[in-house]
């Protein structure tokens, strides 16, 4: 069942980009009919309403995930599943509708859709793929995660430069890279990516203090702020890719929970051989979780039984072996204690010879004999 959700969302993938494509030389003046007249128009509409037929399996599972999880449903990327399929038939009601089509906005849209549907390409990479791969949507949340408070310090140090740049070029209108705060911003996210333009600089009315802002801003920006975030973000990339065998395999059990528990019962019905009366069992081999080498020192299961003190112990023995270790200690213990009292029994026999032997010596020599 997966591989058919594949096979659907390539289809609409490929289908919507060929639809993007023809559509470059539309001429949006033309109504629909007259559009049909043209092969590029009747590419363009075959294309879209294929897209929309590939798109409706993922709608009627969307509907079917909102059904069984409830609250449950509602995260980030559930959302821009359901922003992908709106987008989808907002293009499609505008091209085939000829609605608005001067304004610019299905353009916009179109955009946006491409980029979302190769975005949502890497969904599959959670389930197929060898131990080499990972998931990037998952990875870069957490990369997110882990940066956003030292992300915003560099908003707001760009912002400090942005404004100090607006107010030293308020006499120098003709640059507009710093006609207001608004392109100032834009102009500092370009000088921290591709370097000072120090033309710009020294072509200002105050030459020096724009040389001297530039220099500090591309020490700070560019050399200190930059590099700390490029080794931030690998140590929280180390941390998002741990145990990426372990994650796949949650996430395959993530999506076999979503087809068997929100595909609706008359697609069952329909496909009765895609759902037999049995249940999905996965299984985790600890041979296999990291690939061919298992036993080597980096396996994640080799350092665990190296950290639980079990490696090379079956399954179900580390118990009963220390339970059996404990028992036998204490009774030494014990008998260690019953010989020290026999011995200091005797030294008291033999300084009083008249005092009786203690029954305790007998007993720990039993003791001693029984556990000989």
């Amino acid at each position: 069942m997966v591989r058919f959700e594949f096979v659907c969302f390539l289809t609409w993938l490929i289908a919507f980009s060929v639809f993007m494509l023809v559509f470059q030389d539309e001429d949006i003046s033309l109504s629909l009919p007259q559009l049909l007249t043209y092969p590029s128009g009747i590419v363009t509409v075959v294309c879209e309403i294929l897209a929309l037929v590939a798109m409706a399996p993922f709608v009627i599972i969307e509907l079917g995930s909102m059904q069984a999880y409830a609250g449950g449903w509602l995260s980030l990327w559930n959302a821009l599943d359901v922003f992908t399929y709106s987008l989808q038939v907002a293009i499609s009601v505008m091209h085939l509708g000829r609605l608005y089509l001067a304004s610019g906005w299905l353009s916009v849209l179109v955009a946006f859709q491409c980029v979302l549907l190769w975005f949502r390409l890497n969904y599959f990479s959670r389930v197929f793929g060898g131990s080499s791969s990972f998931s990037i949507i998952e990875s870069m949340q957490q990369v997110v995660v882990d940066i956003r408070f030292y992300l915003l310090y560099l908003l707001l140090m760009m912002w400090g430069f942005a404004c100090a740049y607006c107010v030293l070029f308020r006499r120098d209108q003709e640059h507009e890279q710093f006609s207001d705060v608004g392109h100032s911003m834009l102009t500092m996210f370009t000088f921290a990516l591709g370097g000072v333009d120090l033309d710009v600089m020294l072509g200002s009315s105050n030459p020096e203090a724009s040389i001297v802002l530039s220099l500090l801003y591309q020490f700070a920006m560019g050399t200190v702020l930059m590099s700390l975030l490029t080794g931030i973000m690998a140590q929280s990339m180390l941390k998002a890719t741990a145990h990426e065998d372990l994650k796949r395999l949650l996430s395959k059990a993530q999506a076999v929970d979503e087809l068997e528990s929100t595909i609706p019962s008359f697609i069952e019905r329909m496909m009765p051989r895609s759902y037999p009366p049995y249940v999905h069992v996965l299984r985790i081999d600890p041979q296999a979780m990291d690939g061919d080498h298992g036993d080597e020192p980096e396996s994640m299961w080799h350092q665990q039984a190296i950290a639980s003190g079990q490696e090379g112990q079956p399954l179900g023995a580390s118990s009963g072996a220390a339970s059996e270790l404990s028992v036998k200690a204490l009774m030494d213990e014990v008998l260690d204690l019953k010989q020290q009292v026999a011995q200091l029994t005797d030294l008291l026999h033999t300084a009083v010879p008249s005092m009786p032997p203690s029954p305790s010596s007998h007993a720990s020599r039993g003791l001693s004999e029984d556990m000989e």
